[in-house]
């Protein structure tokens, strides 16, 4: 349930940013999966500091427990950004 309801307020910001400026503000976006509420997926995209990673997209995918929000989520990072590297 309460996954559920943090997919739509997500949803919902989305679509107010989207509205109100006609782009998403935020320098991100994270949704779940329409098959699996427990699956996130998320992209990060618009950083301008450090300079590297200036005008990329990161991509990963968030796994959330049975017992969330006690425990925490496993990040998976599938963009290799140069700090962080992607587990194959």
């Amino acid at each position: 349930m309460r996954l559920q309801r943090e997919a739509k307020m997500a949803k919902k910001d989305i679509e107010a940013q989207i509205k109100k400026s006609g782009k998403i503000t935020d320098n991100f976006i994270c949704l779940p999966d329409p098959n699996n509420a427990y699956i996130w997926y998320y992209v990060v995209f618009g950083l301008t500091d450090p300079k590297q990673y200036m005008g990329g997209y990161y991509i990963g995918k968030i796994t959330l427990k049975d017992t969330y929000p006690s425990t925490a989520p496993n990040i998976t990072i599938f963009t290799d950004n140069g700090k962080y590297k992607t587990i194959k």
